[in-house]
């Protein structure tokens, strides 16, 4: 049986690449790499809270499930723009939210979640369905 995947990462690879731009591509994402830090920080603080809500109601907070899918989506778009598909010369957007921008990253909501799975396999909330 095949079934869906509630998670679906696009990318667009740009066909006008610069033959220059990935030289420097590192150093224009720095403010990237530096906010995404204290993102990434807090990202494991909320899934650990994500991970307590989960077992308490069986559902994944929704807007801490934004938080963690706009922090991936994020990280998804730099690693795009500098290292993971050098696929664009366009900067990446400074956003947790869905942008026109040619590499996109989306995880559809669980409208429940099994508390039992979560507690016996040890899921966070973030990057597992239980």
């Amino acid at each position: 049986m095949i079934t869906r995947s509630p998670v679906r990462l696009e990318a667009a690879r740009d066909p006008r690449l610069s033959r220059w731009l990935w030289l420097v591509k590192m150093i224009l994402a720095i403010p990237h790499y530096l906010i995404l830090l204290g993102l990434t920080a807090a990202l494991v603080v909320t899934t650990v809270v994500s991970g307590a809500a989960i077992l308490v109601t069986g559902r994944y907070p929704r807007r801490l499930f934004d938080f963690a899918v706009g922090v991936l989506r994020w990280h998804w778009r730099v690693g795009f723009y500098v290292y993971a598909g050098l696929g664009t010369d366009r900067y990446p957007p400074m956003t947790l939210a869905q942008t026109d921008y040619p590499a996109e990253f989306s995880v559809d909501y669980p409208e429940r979640l099994s508390r039992p799975a979560c507690s016996s396999n040890g899921c966070s909330g973030s990057h597992t369905w239980c």
